[in-house]
């Protein structure tokens, strides 16, 4: 997928792989990807359930992020403000728990897929929301 530009969701896109569907709930909107194991909303409400994994789904709402990349010093960037209801969502493909940092496979606002990475101490204001993808026999369904 690397490279490659969707015209759909890339989420929903992947969601929808005959091997997947079968298998897997299927994503509600852009608001749900699975089980939330960990929600971090403006700093202050922080809850994790389990440990981040490779396959995750990082869901990112109006998060602000201060980055230190440059000559020109720090800046501060905006994800998830977009015209998909305000959200970005990626399949996380590595998280470092020591730097706490996400590296994710994400679509761009031009419908490009990407790797981009994101720190959790840059994390200045928004929401943050790790899903974990589960079964249709999770919810009996």
């Amino acid at each position: 997928y690397l490279g490659s530009k969707l015209d759909s969701n890339f989420i929903m896109h992947i969601s929808q792989n005959p091997q997947l569907k079968s298998k897997l709930l299927p994503p509600i909107g852009n608001k749900s990807y699975g089980v939330t194991i960990y929600k971090n909303f403006n700093n202050s409400n922080v809850s994790k359930i389990d440990d981040i994994k490779a396959g995750d789904i990082l869901w990112i709402k109006n998060g602000k992020f201060s980055t230190h990349k440059g000559i020109i010093g720090s800046k501060s960037v905006t994800v998830g403000d977009g015209p998909d209801n305000g959200t970005c969502a990626g399949v996380i493909y590595d998280f470092d728990p020591k730097k706490e940092k996400f590296k994710v496979i994400e679509q761009d606002a031009s419908g490009h897929i990407k790797k981009e990475s994101y720190k959790i101490g840059e994390f200045k204001s928004g929401k943050i929301r790790v899903f974990r993808p589960v079964s249709r026999q999770y919810v009996d369904w």
